[in-house]
């Protein structure tokens, strides 16, 4: 498979009523660009008909998405309103640095954004129940969207921490050689590998600044679905009846 850090969701995790999510219905990845066409025959076996692209419209010039005939794409800019440095602006941040700017976007921007609601509300829509929901890196915006998801299905905190932290360690390789090349330094200094760590992997204190928010604002999952996403409980037992075994 080409597609970076391709994987189902919640893989061999039980929610809090012992379920599982129902085998090859709902995966995530990063860019889906690389896939060959033994990729997109394999993705079509799946029954995955619709494809939900959290990237922005910058993102999607440079890398556009696979072909509309092979998949429904569907396209979210989650990050538009959010603002986040630029790249000439994160070249001259240290490693702490950057992870308190990763912090501040998973606290400020993730937990406070609106901008999943038509997400959850397409897939109710979907003719098939198979998807699959990607970003750039497949960790950061699609994480967030894991994590919602593993809410909407009522996993525990334990278990959306334990989604999150799970990486392909190759995928993440080759982004990190790409993000060198893009900060034109040497993915092989201590510093820089250093510094790209901070950006490429799903360390645990930025779902937990997430987390840590959500319960400051609201006081729990549940609360934060509705307030944020407009969950009500038929959408909630809807999405468990259609993805949990």
């Amino acid at each position: 498979m080409r597609i970076l850090n391709f994987k189902s969701l919640a893989k061999g995790l039980k929610n809090t009523e012992g379920k599982t999510i129902v085998k090859n219905t709902i995966f995530r990845s990063g860019i889906v660009s690389y896939a060959s066409k033994a990729d997109i025959k394999q993705l079509q076996g799946f029954g995955i008909e619709d494809i939900y692209d959290f990237r922005s419209t910058d993102e999607i010039g440079e890398m556009p998405p696979l072909p509309a005939d092979a998949f429904k794409t569907r396209h979210f800019d989650i990050l538009e309103q959010a603002n986040p440095l630029g790249v000439s602006d994160l070249t001259r941040l240290s490693r702490e640095q950057l992870v308190d700017l990763m912090k501040r976007m998973y606290s400020d921007a993730f937990a406070k954004t609106e901008g999943f609601r038509p997400v959850i509300e397409s897939i109710l829509d979907q003719d098939s129940n198979a998807f699959l929901y990607h970003c750039s890196a497949g960790k950061d915006r699609t994480g967030v969207f894991s994590a919602i998801l593993m809410m909407l299905m009522d996993f525990d905190i334990a278990s959306i921490r334990k989604e999150y932290e799970r990486q392909d360690m190759i995928s993440m390789f080759i982004l990190k050689r790409k993000m060198a090349h893009m900060f034109d330094a040497d993915e092989n200094t201590i510093d820089d590998t250093k510094k790209f760590d901070a950006m490429m992997l799903a360390l645990p204190e930025y779902i937990n600044a997430y987390i840590a928010q959500i319960f400051k604002d609201y006081g729990s999952f549940d609360s934060y679905l509705s307030s944020k996403f407009g969950v009500t409980p038929v959408i909630k037992a809807e999405f468990k009846n259609r993805y949990l075994i």
